[in-house]
């Protein structure tokens, strides 16, 4: 998760222009690390929610993106396209 966070060397660049950069720098990797974690979690409860974990499965077997699979099968048109 911290390698697909891709921000993290910005805050530590931004040192020399906040206010108490000991107590703030690490407050934000933090702050973005559980904002990615729960983004994270968020499409990977949506994708079992909306099919099953086979479908998903399935899914990886046919394409790289399976999210994409399982975007499709949504009853909103545009929703895959918009995965994609």
């Amino acid at each position: 998760m911290f390698v697909a966070y891709t921000g993290y060397g910005r805050i530590a660049t931004l040192g020399e222009e906040i206010h108490d950069p000991r107590r703030n720098i690490p407050m934000a990797i933090i702050n973005t690390l559980v904002a990615s974690m729960v983004l994270y979690l968020a499409v990977s409860f949506v994708a079992i929610g909306s099919s099953d974990v086979n479908t998903l499965a399935e899914a990886t077997r046919q394409q790289a993106a399976p999210l994409e699979v399982v975007a499709l099968g949504f009853r909103f048109p545009g929703v895959g396209q918009v995965v994609a």
